[in-house]
């Protein structure tokens, strides 16, 4: 099974005003070329990665053969940005207020996000035109995170919304208050070796690694078995897949990847978390999205982010 996972409305950190991509199909006006967070990573740990339109991919990656557009494709679910449940009924006060704490640090995310050109960093596109609704992809916008909260469990099982150092602050502080009453488990990733340029994320050198045979079974057990396993087994795992991450640095991207670009973060996947769990009040949720098949509903949602407002953790530079 692979690993695929989503960037939505909400996921883009930035859109550079001064470097632009080239014209997609969904943009309603100017084309801003979008700044993913940790986005060589995840091209890394990912099999797949699916954006809801071209206008949230940046342009280095819209032709790369793993990277998938649901409005092109004509799988783009339909969610109705109008009818959306109140911020208040999805996510505590708490949360919410870490959130608007941490959309104020425009100057740190960019700084921790390595952006080391002169970009004219907005959080923000102009109107995006999706099959028959008019959005805008914004990364401080709660209602755009419940907007692709709604849309992943529409999708298959295996994808997961990729967060940021903004939206990913309303799962910790929900999941912190879980903790009192249920167990939840996490994998963080360390020293998840990350590149950034004007045009994008990626590389070729990339491909070499994204191909390794140990990194395609951790894509698949991370779909599988992960949230059965017990801490033995995801302690293991970790250091195995830090380990071939440090060598695939020293042994690849060092040679090929600009130092001005190159920095490290680390990578949270959330494991045994129901979508009760993560998001109180998710009722709501689940009225809005309908019947989901047995299988969903016992595994629940799942997130995946990296989260770069802790590197001072590991240390990296």
């Amino acid at each position: 099974m692979k690993r695929i996972g989503y960037v939505g409305l909400s996921t883009p950190i930035y859109y550079d005003y001064r470097n632009m991509a080239s014209k997609a199909p969904s943009d309603g006006s100017d084309s801003p070329n979008p700044i993913l967070e940790g986005a060589f990573g995840a091209l890394l740990l990912y099999d797949e990665i699916w954006f809801l339109c071209q206008s949230l991919c940046p342009e280095n990656m819209r032709y790369l053969p793993y990277v998938k557009f649901l409005d092109e494709i004509g799988h783009a679910p339909n969610v109705d940005p109008e009818w959306l449940p109140d911020p208040r009924d999805v996510f505590s006060a708490a949360a919410l207020g870490d959130f608007d704490d941490s959309s104020r640090a425009y100057q740190l995310v960019k700084d921790q996000a390595n952006i080391y050109w002169d970009a004219a960093a907005d959080n923000h596109t102009h109107g995006l035109i999706i099959g028959n609704q008019r959005l805008s992809g914004n990364s401080w916008s709660v209602r755009n995170v419940i907007y692709d909260l709604l849309l992943v469990e529409r999708l298959p099982k295996n994808v997961e919304l990729i967060t940021n150092s903004f939206s990913s602050r309303l799962f910790k502080t929900e999941i912190a208050v879980g903790k009192k009453l249920q167990l939840v488990e996490s994998l963080i990733l360390e020293g998840v070796p990350q590149f950034l340029s004007p045009s994008g994320p990626y590389h070729s050198c990339v491909e070499e690694v994204r191909g390794s045979t140990y990194l395609s079974y951790f894509r698949e057990w991370i779909t599988k078995d992960a949230f059965t396993s017990n801490q033995a087994d995801l302690k293991e795992i970790k250091k195995e897949t830090e380990a071939k991450l440090a060598e695939a640095q020293k042994q690849i991207f060092l040679k090929y990847l600009d130092p001005k670009g190159s920095y490290k973060s680390f990578a949270e996947t959330v494991l045994g978390a129901g979508v009760d769990t993560l998001l109180p009040g998710a009722a709501t949720i689940k009225d809005l999205i309908g019947q989901r098949n047995e299988e969903k509903k016992k595994q629940g949602l799942r997130w995946q982010g990296f989260i770069l407002d802790a590197r001072s953790r590991i240390g990296g530079s």
